[in-house]
């Protein structure tokens, strides 16, 4: 079965992290999806996992793709590519339970890292379920939908359509998109959270632009206009000075006091620069500017704040989406430490862990209640930088025994961090 023509997405450039649902009508219909998506991925080195409906043996599931991917035996040997029985995948002694099913892709995933491949892309084909196991099931897909944003898969859920397809609504709900083939042609419909977190995404990268063009203007315009003004002051200080005594002491006075005034407004102009959009980030990355950041947080709250960076080359490219998304969690994280924690000591850990990017912020105050208060001290707003860069914000917290932020983000994204089915 040769694969009919598939515009609606680009399967080589979905990014990790995404979980997709395709309704299908026929066999071909299901091969038409499969046969490019796994192709993307055996093209990019990742590992494929394909769960196989009942009403297909394992060799015929390998059969199938064989004339769109001429060495799917080479992968098949290789262990890049590997074919499941649905039936053994989800099902234990006749039981579906999700918790286990999430817990077994976790441990694929990590063997497939392990064994040195980018990411893995997972198919699984639900023609198995039936009417009993469709609650229990649906609650698992919202789960796993939460579950695997940050992490380095990408999963598609295929849905057979027919008389009795009548949870169509809450399989979309529980996915990013939902493809469907309609009198021939394809389309693709994203859910509204998925649009919303895109609209978030692109303001969130318009606040950055318009925060970065106030602060090259107050440091441009404002900021050298009052440099101006000082040296202008300093010069008719010199003036008063030496036509002493014939002018009041008090003029001196007076423009010592203007002089001070217009030195402190620079460096307000400075300061408030660097809060909407530090200079030292665009043109030296981010390890320099969390270095700058440490440094203004000592001096200006007294508490002791250490960066330990534990990086190679990963560190060297950290200027655009991550670097500022980054940077930012840092800022919130700090200004929460200074307000709330009580602590005198914090420690940031820059660090690879596995395939991630791993910030640790880590202080030694009173701790925060995280699982009671989840958005408090503006952690929604840092879970939200994080899911823009694909990554994700643990957060932990005793009494008396200070809190852990960790932020991981992955290291390399797959074909383009913005991109996504289109």
């Amino acid at each position: 079965m040769a694969p009919s023509e598939w515009p609606a997405v680009d399967f080589g450039a979905v990014p990790w992290g995404r979980h997709l649902c395709h309704f299908y009508a026929t066999p071909q219909d299901l091969l038409d999806t499969l046969a490019p998506f796994f192709k993307a991925g055996l093209d990019k080195h990742e590992y494929c996992l394909w769960v196989v409906s009942p009403s297909l043996t394992a060799e015929q599931a390998a059969a199938a793709l064989r004339n769109s991917i001429p060495d799917v035996d080479r992968h098949l040997r290789e262990g890049a590519l590997e074919i499941v029985l649905s039936h053994e995948w989800y099902l234990k002694d006749g039981r579906f339970d999700g918790l286990r099913v999430i817990q077994s892709w976790q441990d694929k995933l990590e063997d497939a890292l392990a064994r040195g491949y980018a990411g893995m892309r997972i198919n699984g084909t639900e023609e198995w379920l039936s009417d009993d196991l469709w609650p229990a099931f649906a609650a698992y897909e919202r789960s796993l939908d939460e579950w695997i944003r940050g992490r380095r898969m990408i999963v598609i859920c295929s849905y057979p359509l027919g008389d009795g397809a009548i949870q169509i609504l809450d399989v979309a709900q529980a996915h990013q998109f939902a493809l469907a083939k309609r009198r021939g042609q394809w389309e693709i419909l994203e859910t509204p959270e998925f649009r919303a977190a895109e609209r978030l995404k692109s303001e969130t990268a318009a606040r950055e632009e318009e925060r970065a063009r106030i602060a090259r203007e107050l440091h441009d315009e404002l900021g050298s206009t009052l440099t101006r003004v000082r040296w202008d002051i300093a010069a008719l200080d010199k003036e008063v000075t030496a036509a002493w005594p014939q002018t009041s002491p008090a003029a001196h006075q007076r423009l010592s006091e203007t002089a001070r005034l217009v030195d402190s407004t620079i460096e307000s102009v400075r300061r408030i620069a660097a809060e909407l959009r530090p200079a030292i980030l665009d043109d030296f990355g981010l390890i320099a500017a969390l270095e700058s950041q440490v440094q203004q947080f000592t001096r200006a709250t007294g508490i002791t704040c250490r960066l330990h960076v534990l990086l190679d080359d990963e560190g060297q490219d950290l200027t655009g989406e991550r670097g500022t998304a980054l940077f930012r969690i840092v800022q919130e994280a700090l200004t929460n430490v200074s307000r709330h924690a009580r602590a005198t000591l914090v420690n940031i850990v820059l660090e690879r862990r596995e395939e991630d990017l791993a910030l640790e912020v880590r202080d030694n105050g009173v701790g925060i209640d995280a699982v009671a208060r989840p958005d408090a001290l503006g952690l929604l707003g840092m879970r939200e930088r994080a899911a823009l860069v694909n990554g994700r914000v643990e957060i932990s917290g005793r009494p008396g025994k200070g809190t852990v932020l960790i932020v991981r983000i992955p290291l390399r994204s797959s074909h383009s961090e913005d991109s996504h089915p289109r």
